[in-house]
């Protein structure tokens, strides 16, 4: 796995028997974001402020040419397998970039100061939340809203396995989970006692974890 901290130097760890194993990247201040490769654990895609890169994660080292992007940005998370990149492009504000192409497809999402974004799974989706605590969550292949504005959202936030239900941590010590396909809310409220700060379904999407500021986890049937 990857660790990328505000210092912009990332690490990426193997967890071998009895052992989590380092590998130091130096710290760049024109890297925003590091995801690696869906196919290999071994390479990464490195989003920096003129363009996007292949990284091996075993030499440190560039793998094949750079793919130069159409203007310098300033903040900017990249999907997984770098199909698309979410990107603030300065005038334009933030736009959802689809970069399966030659050319990269810009769809313009607004201007917003971004707390947190997440891609889903599969990449369709992106979740955003910015400093009014709103959350939305847009089609990235078409730039539609899709979900939203959701008022009281925290930061924190998990797409269920197969990309069609988002779990979102609320204002007023609960956890909502949504359907992604008709927009609604699914049961009630997952209440702890304090401020829900963090949520996430199991790898297999049957059970959904809260865990809350006094310490306390907690876990739901999905």
């Amino acid at each position: 796995f990857l660790t990328h901290t505000g210092d912009r130097t990332a690490r990426r760890w193997r967890v071998a028997p009895g052992a989590v194993q380092p590998l130091r990247l130096p710290a760049d201040p024109d890297r925003l974001d590091i995801r690696i490769d869906p196919d290999t654990t071994d390479t990464a895609w490195v989003l920096y402020r003129q363009r996007l890169q292949k990284l091996d994660l075993l030499s440190g080292r560039s793998v094949g040419p750079p793919r130069t992007l159409p203007v310098r940005i300033t903040g900017g998370t990249v999907a997984r397998g770098a199909e698309f990149a979410c990107v603030y492009a300065g005038a334009t504000g933030w736009e959802i970039w689809d970069l399966r192409r030659p050319e990269i497809v810009r769809r313009s999402i607004g201007q917003f100061a971004l707390v947190s974004s997440r891609f889903s799974p599969d990449s369709s989706r992106i979740a955003v939340t910015d400093s009014a605590q709103n959350l939305r969550v847009w089609d990235t292949k078409s730039g539609a809203l899709v979900l939203g504005p959701i008022a009281d959202a925290n930061r924190w936030y998990d797409f269920s396995p197969d990309s069609r239900q988002l779990a979102v941590t609320m204002a007023g010590n609960s956890a909502v989970v949504w359907d992604l396909a008709s927009g609604k809310s699914i049961g009630e409220p997952l209440r702890h006692e304090v401020s829900v700060r963090s949520v996430g379904f199991s790898a297999d999407g049957r059970l959904l974890a809260t865990g809350a500021g006094d310490g306390t986890v907690r876990t739901w049937d999905a």
